[in-house]
């Protein structure tokens, strides 16, 4: 009886391919990055007046500017998490819908119906393409992230309650200590407390201090839970020691094997544990490193959990310098493959330094021994201690440059006792100093890759020759059959281009990688390769698309650390603006103050047309300039409309306080600043610093918002306290100021008239309710010279206003140009309009009170009343 045994045999499950993302999601992603951007623009941009009238009943002030603020944050995000969208983070995608929804509320909150919809539209288009964002984040950003977040919110809660404290005598009532941490904590999510101010400037400040340290935190934790991933911490599955076992086994097949022992690789291994991938994952993308290690019958199954590892974490996959057959392996899953350049091999056994091909190498050699050079080959383990240490003192004094560059064909270490197997040849003069070394990595047990090169440019020429020659001619002694040189990218473009009958498109390419060499040394590491007469194997690169090219340079130049770091360029500071100049190049104001006399002068038209409002003896004094005419002459009434004055220069826009370049400015700087804080998070003194400045520059950013909108300080000057001396004469007579200035609101102002002008009523000034409040500072006001019938309109209008806008209505004779574009319809046919003036005729009071909300600001220049600490000084 015979009995047939039969093997069964093993069933391994397919290698998976990999599957391109569907561009659905890119064009998600793009949407929200265009959404985000519109966003953020619009938040620095000013607000219709109608707009602002129509809130300000409703929802406060700080209200109102803590959503412009939130909502440029909320734009800069979406921008942010664009890259996310693309690569299928579902975090990103959570972080979108829910700064998408939060969107919704800022746009209600400000007034903008439009942008909420759009807003709206992104929330459904989210929810709509919610399969396709299923990738994982990276964990190891978590932590950090709710450190981030703590830090800044303790620090916001901080900073409220001790500037809560700072202003008790300006409270209302008696709140206790809990209504101040109260107040704090919820002014970090931009909502007003319990805790309240006689003077609004104050509440202002508490709420947006808070405001932008609670802002802070939450930009800071999405910027660190989203960005991409610069490295791969070690899992339980990266043991040295089984990787070094595979790589005794099966290491004979790629030179580059031994560097997947690199600290910054991790690995992914087949289900049977005989193949693995090493990879690093930069800006998103996985960079893997030559052959995959170990079985080559098991590559597939290795491949393959590196592909799902991409895919479950949102990864491009790509391969930089793998050989034949790792490409054919690779190509297989659905990876294209190009030549990406050529691997200098030396054959120990037919090198020899004879003929003319090896005379130049042959001559440095020959030279350089005659100087007394010498050079000793010895495994790193049989060197000495204090040899060990000398040659890793001459590695890093000969280092070119900050960085130790490479990724995919360097250790990047040097002196490790696990690398006892490696071989170094230290190059010594005649006088015994060290001059120069190699270090050559095991490849397998009968190979050589060449892995570091120091030299010492002082040295004679021949160095390098000598140090590789030595370590050929030693390398029968260590059984070793081959040596693995430099890698030469694009070499088949030079050689091609040098044969007889080189096409046009080679020969031009050629000059294209000549020219790029000057940066990256192409050519000379080829010809520099090409001298010892090499075998070559070519290497590949492997990726998923052509689109996703730019993006796998840009990580395999940063891996291997040949992009340059540059840093911040500075930004010379334009001057600053003078006190004088109101608004830039369109309004200045002048005031010259003589005995028993002054003259008040307010330059309306940018190069256009000056108006000249001379008051009688003990009038108002405004001041921007020293007395002009101490003689005290008479004042000359103002003639016809002079013609057009040219246009001045503008000059200072960055130093303009209410300017938007200077907001721009600080946006750009914040968002500089946190890219990088980000980037290097690791460097305590980096991350300590990026916080500071990061909070001064939303600090500053808010405040810059706050001073754009309520225009608290039009310059530099006024921000200082440098108040230019005047006085103000509370007599009776013609220009008097009202008693009720002492309390704020609407003010009679009655200045004479003068030849060729009518007033039909009595103009009205409209304070600043902070006007009694701050001694020290110039206050916009609201000159308001129009018919009786709209004066009371406009009076219950200012007084109900949170803030004051820099209006002027003049019923003069009206000048050259035209401005009725910023009128409503309605009040069109009662205007006459010059390039800055807008002259109406008995308007209606309901049409005056809606231009005087929907006229642009500023349509003219602003009349500043002096501090208020000069406002009763009566003169003699």
């Amino acid at each position: 009886m015979t009995m047939v045994m039969e093997r069964t045999a093993e069933v391994r499950p397919l290698p998976q391919r990999w599957v391109r993302p569907p561009s659905s999601r890119r064009v998600v992603a793009r949407v929200v990055q265009f959404v985000g951007a519109v966003s953020a623009v619009s938040s620095v941009l000013p607000p219709r007046h109608h707009q602002v009238a129509l809130l300000a009943g409703m929802i406060p002030t700080t209200g109102l500017l803590t959503a412009r603020v939130a909502s440029g944050v909320v734009g800069v995000l979406l921008v942010y998490l664009g890259s996310g969208l693309r690569r299928g983070k579902r975090r990103a995608w959570q972080v979108a819908l829910t700064l998408s929804l939060i969107a919704i509320g800022l746009h209600l909150v400000k007034g903008g119906l439009i942008p909420m919809a759009v807003a709206g539209g992104i929330v459904a288009l989210l929810l709509s393409r919610r399969h396709e964002f299923t990738a994982e984040g990276d964990p190891r950003n978590r932590w950090r992230a709710a450190r981030a977040c703590a830090t800044f919110l303790s620090a916001g809660f901080a900073l409220g309650f001790a500037e809560i404290a700072v202003r008790v005598d300006h409270l209302t009532g008696r709140p206790g200590v809990l209504s101040w941490a109260a107040h704090a904590l919820l002014g970090l999510v931009g909502i007003t407390g319990p805790v309240h101010f006689v003077s609004p400037l104050a509440d202002l400040t508490v709420t947006v201090t808070t405001g932008a340290f609670g802002l802070l935190a939450f930009a800071s934790a999405a910027l660190l839970l989203l960005r991409p991933s610069t490295g791969a911490a070690a899992s339980p599955g990266d043991d040295p020691a089984r990787l070094r076992a595979v790589l005794d086994r099966h290491g004979d097949g790629d030179s580059l094997g031994y560097f997947a022992l690199r600290s910054d690789k991790q690995l992914v291994w087949a289900p049977s544990g005989r193949a693995a991938v090493a990879y690093r994952v930069v800006n998103g993308v996985s960079l893997a490193s030559g052959d995959p290690l170990g079985l080559p019958s098991e590559w597939p199954q290795a491949i393959g959990q590196w592909l799902a590892d991409c895919a479950r974490h949102g990864w491009t996959p790509a391969v930089l310098a793998c050989g034949t057959a790792g490409g054919r392996a690779y190509q297989k899953t659905g990876l294209d493959v190009i030549e990406l350049g050529d691997e200098a091999i030396v054959d120990v056994a037919g090198f020899s330094l004879d003929g003319r091909p090896m005379r130049g190498v042959r001559q440095a050699v020959a030279r350089i021994r005659r100087a007394g050079y010498t050079c000793a080959v010895l495994r790193q383990r049989d060197l000495p201690a204090e040899t060990l240490a000398e040659a890793v003192a001459c590695a890093n004094a000969l280092r070119d440059g900050k960085v130790e560059r490479g990724f995919s064909m360097a250790l990047s270490r040097l002196g490790d006792p696990g690398d006892g197997d490696c071989v170094l040849v230290l190059c010594r003069d005649e006088e015994g100093t060290l001059r120069g070394l190699l270090q050559l990595v095991p490849w397998g047990r009968r190979g050589l890759s060449l892995d570091l090169m120091r030299g010492d440019r002082t040295a004679p020429n021949g160095l390098t020759e000598l140090m590789i020659v030595s370590a050929i001619e030693a390398a029968p002694g260590f059984g070793v059959a081959r040596i693995s040189l430099n890698f030469a990218v694009l070499r088949s473009v030079f050689a091609r281009a040098e044969e007889l009958g080189a096409g046009p498109v080679i020969r031009l390419w050629s000059r294209v990688l000549r020219a790029a060499s000057r940066l990256w040394q192409i050519e000379s590491l080829y010809r520099a390769n090409a001298k010892y007469q090499p075998d070559w194997q070519p290497r590949f690169l492997c990726f998923p698309s052509a689109r996703d090219l730019p993006r796998i340079a840009i990580a395999a130049l940063r891996a291997e650390s040949f992009l340059p770091t540059g840093g911040p360029s500075s930004i010379a500071a334009c001057p600053a603006t003078p006190p004088a100049q109101v608004a830039e190049g369109s309004a200045t104001q002048k005031a010259q103050v003589a005995e028993g006399s002054a003259t008040q002068k307010v330059q309306v038209a940018e190069g256009s047309a000056t108006q000249k409002v001379q008051v009688a003896e003990g009038s108002v004094d405004g001041s921007a300039t020293p007395p002009a005419d101490p003689a005290g002459g008479a004042a000359t009434p103002p003639g016809p409309a002079p013609g057009p004055v040219p246009r001045r220069p503008r000059r200072g826009r960055l130093v303009r306080l209410t300017g938007l370049p200077l907001l721009l400015l600080t946006a750009l700087l914040l968002i500089v600043v946190a890219a990088a804080t980000a980037r290097w998070w690791r460097s305590a003194a980096v991350r300590i610093t990026g916080l500071i400045l990061a909070e001064v520059l939303v600090v500053a950013g808010a405040g810059l918002i706050a001073n754009r909108s309520q225009n608290f300080y039009p310059t530099w000057q006024a921000l200082a306290g440098h108040v230019p001396p005047v006085a103000v004469a509370a007599s009776t007579g013609a220009g008097r100021l009202d008693a009720r200035l002492a309390a704020g609101g609407p003010i009679a102002w009655s200045p004479p008239e003068a030849a060729g002008w009518h007033l039909a009523a009595a103009p009205v000034l409209v304070a600043s309710p902070e006007y009694t409040r701050a001694p020290d500072r110039l206050f916009p006001v609201v000159v308001v010279l129009c018919g009786a019938a709209g004066v009371p309109r406009v009076q219950q209008w200012a007084s109900r206003a949170d803030r004051v806008l820099t209006v002027i209505l003049v019923p003069t004779r009206a000048t050259s140009g035209s401005a009725l574009a910023s009128l409503p319809s309605s009040l069109r046919r009662d205007a006459r309009a010059g390039t800055d003036v807008i002259t109406l005729h008995d308007p209606d009071p309901a049409d005056l009170d809606a231009a005087v909300r929907d006229l642009p600001e500023p349509l003219a220049a602003p009349l500043y009343l002096p501090p208020p600490r000069l406002a009763h000084e009566v003169r003699p």
